[in-house]
C-alpha cells in the first residue's frame, strides 16, 4: 500500500517540469501570434502597395491613351500622306498604316505585361513558405 500512494503523490521535480513546459509553450504561442501580427501587417502593406499599383497602372493607361491618340494619329496620317504622294497607292498606303498600328498596340500591351507583373503578394508568400519549411525543420 506504501508503493501506491508514491506513485499517486506529486514529487516536486514533477512542478519544476510541468511550469517549465508550461512557460515553454507560453513563450511558443506568445512568439507564434507575434509572427502572425507581422505576417499580417505585411500582407496588409503589400495590399495598399499593390492598390496603388493598380491606380498608378489605371491612369497611367488613361492619361497615355488619351496623349498619344492625337499624335499617333497625326503621324499616321503624315506618314500615309507620304506614302500616297510617293507611290500614289492607297493599298500600300493603308497597309502601312495598319502595321504600325499593330505594332504600337503591341509595344502598348508589352508595357501593360510589365506594370501588372509588380502586383501581387510574394513577399508574404515567401515569409510564409519560409516559416512553415522552419517549422517543419524545427519539428523534425
Amino acid at each position: 500500500m506504501d508503493s501506491s500512494a508514491n506513485t499517486h503523490t506529486q514529487k516536486p521535480e514533477d512542478d519544476v517540469t510541468f511550469s517549465a513546459l508550461k512557460a515553454a509553450l507560453t513563450r511558443y504561442l506568445s512568439h507564434h501570434a507575434a509572427q502572425a501580427q507581422c505576417v499580417s501587417e505585411l500582407a496588409k502593406t503589400e495590399a495598399q502597395l499593390s492598390l496603388r499599383a493598380v491606380v498608378t497602372i489605371i491612369a497611367l493607361i488613361v492619361v497615355m491613351a488619351v496623349s498619344a491618340t492625337f499624335i499617333w494619329f497625326s503621324a499616321l496620317a503624315a506618314i500615309g500622306y507620304g506614302i500616297f504622294s510617293l507611290w500614289h497607292s492607297l493599298l500600300l498606303s493603308v497597309t502601312v498604316v495598319i502595321a504600325l498600328q499593330i505594332l504600337f498596340i503591341w509595344w502598348l500591351a508589352m508595357q501593360l505585361v510589365d506594370a501588372i507583373a509588380h502586383i501581387g503578394f510574394s513577399k508574404t508568400l515567401h515569409v510564409l513558405t519560409s516559416k512553415h519549411s522552419k517549422e517543419k525543420d524545427d519539428a523534425e
